[in-house]
């Protein structure tokens, strides 16, 4: 039974190389007959091996764009001021509220926005809540929603006791647009649209 790569009748089919005799050609011809599985194997593992460096470098590329996009969109300040906290590099410490004010009487400043994040529990959950100055983020952001116009979300939002909420927070507590939502307040817990 004739064999892929073995056999004289191959050996012919190799071309020939200036300086390499028919001796060589025929031991090469064999080498390629018996290492077939593993050379299959290796050419199997790199073609995988580029696979995965090619669909990390997609990934990675996305994501950073995502998050060029979303800066973008949402944080518009020229300088962002908050407390250091050694331990994290996130501040849990809240800067005096006389300071946003004082920021706001330095020649050159156009709006500051005084921007509070805590970490609440919702539905035995650990949810971070941002409270914000709207009126400020809404004329200095592109942020995207799901739905509805942009302007007349924060219209919406500012003049009534509303939230707003992630996508993220949206799907894992199945909210829709006009539910309530009742958050931890300092005094009791509080309904909001």
């Amino acid at each position: 039974m004739p064999t892929p790569f073995g056999g004289d009748q191959h050996v012919e089919r190799l071309p020939r190389l200036g300086h390499v005799s028919d001796a060589e050609r025929e031991v090469a011809a064999d080498n390629l007959q018996s290492g077939l599985s593993r050379s299959a194997v290796a050419a199997a593992s790199l073609m995988t091996g580029v696979a995965m460096v090619v669909s990390v470098a997609i990934m990675i590329a996305s994501f950073k764009q995502t998050v060029y996009t979303w800066v973008d969109q949402t944080v518009q300040a020229d300088l962002i001021v908050s407390a250091a906290d050694p331990s994290s590099g996130v501040s849990t410490v809240p800067l005096p509220t006389s300071l946003a004010n004082e920021l706001r009487t330095l020649e050159g400043v156009l709006e500051v926005d005084a921007l509070r994040s805590r970490s609440i529990t919702y539905q035995d959950r650990q949810v971070i809540l941002n409270i914000a100055d709207l009126d400020v983020f809404a004329r200095h952001t592109e942020y995207p929603f799901l739905e509805g116009d942009h302007d007349a979300i924060f219209r919406e939002v500012i003049s009534q006791d509303s939230v707003i909420v992630s996508e993220n927070f949206r799907y894992r507590f199945a909210v829709q647009r006009g539910d309530r939502v009742t958050l931890p307040t300092p005094e009791v817990p509080r309904s909001f649209r």
